[in-house]
């Protein structure tokens, strides 16, 4: 089964819609296998660096935020 979520909800068909059309902002995709991510942590770094560069003036997430949103996708998997 696929589980996509975006900010921690249910992706809906208007957000998938905006995520896909919209040229601005950066995202990374994560594999949950054996209920963790590969390359968790450059994962990580790769959305700090794009944030920082994208808007500097905002705070991003915290990794601790980030691996909050990712923990009911590894739980999901198992």
């Amino acid at each position: 089964m696929t589980l996509v979520e975006i900010n921690g909800e249910p992706a809906s068909v208007e957000a998938v819609y905006r995520a896909a059309t919209w040229n601005y902002g950066h995202y990374t995709s994560m594999q949950v296998r054996g209920r963790a991510v590969a390359g968790l942590s450059l994962h990580l770094s790769r959305l700090d660096e794009g944030s920082a560069m994208l808007f500097p003036n905002a705070t991003p997430p915290s990794h601790e935020q980030i691996r909050n949103l990712h923990r009911p996708c590894a739980e999901h998997r198992g």
